[in-house]
């Protein structure tokens, strides 16, 4: 929050203490990202793109693992539900 970019190449990962549906929010934020949730073994469950800022998002599956993104990643790497992310 109150960064003023994404740089492209960097990402911010969240392990979760157990998977579920973990929401949040863009207020504060002053650019778009993508997310993509994933499970326990890495594999992509959910994707958002392009989260705009003072947003609020609540995925619909269940997750272990959250990737934030620099908006248009997502599409770039043509990250697909089902696959695996290696880190």
């Amino acid at each position: 929050m109150l960064r003023r970019k994404f740089p492209i190449g960097s990402a911010l990962l969240f392990k979760f203490r157990k998977p579920g549906r973990y929401g949040i929010h863009m207020f504060f934020m002053w650019f778009p990202i993508d997310l993509v949730y994933m499970d326990s073994g890495f594999r992509v469950v959910e994707i958002r793109e392009r989260l705009k800022p003072w947003r609020v998002y609540m995925p619909k599956n269940r997750a272990q693992y959250l990737l934030e993104l620099p908006a248009g990643t997502v599409a770039r790497l043509e990250i697909k539900i089902g696959r695996k992310i290696s880190l």
